[in-house]
């Protein structure tokens, strides 16, 4: 949530006076900051992935990934961020299923069209001002 780095003095001093903190309070120990996902943890996940027989991964990646998919979808209708989570679910699918990977492909050719346009927009709107 909060990043000492991404803040100022004044910014920090702001929000340690508004929390009534002691200046020399450490946010991570306060619970502002959730640790970084380090690199050994993402290989250990990597090794044990590559390890597995093909059909156990076949199996986990199949319940995940429809599981992600389904909750996506129920959220589409509900508060909470059902499109992330049928990205996520679409993304963990096409590791094993080529119909996913292409439906991935077309969900991310359609954000970059998405976002090119935002950018000539934001570029019109800041050369008006």
């Amino acid at each position: 949530m909060l990043a000492s780095r991404n803040l100022n003095n004044n910014q920090r001093a702001w929000i340690f006076n508004e929390l009534n903190l002691p200046v020399d309070a450490n946010l991570a120990e306060l619970g502002f900051y959730k640790p970084e996902f380090k690199e050994a943890q993402l290989e250990k996940i990597k090794k044990l992935l590559a390890k597995m027989p093909h059909p156990i991964r076949w199996a986990l990646s199949m319940l995940v990934g429809f599981t992600l998919l389904l909750i996506g979808l129920i959220m589409l209708v509900t508060p909470g961020p059902g499109l992330l989570f049928l990205f996520f679910g679409l993304s963990i699918l096409a590791l094993e299923l080529e119909w996913a990977r292409e439906m991935n492909k077309q969900g991310l050719q359609g954000l970059e069209k998405i976002v090119a346009k935002l950018k000539v927009w934001f570029k019109i709107g800041k050369k008006d001002k």
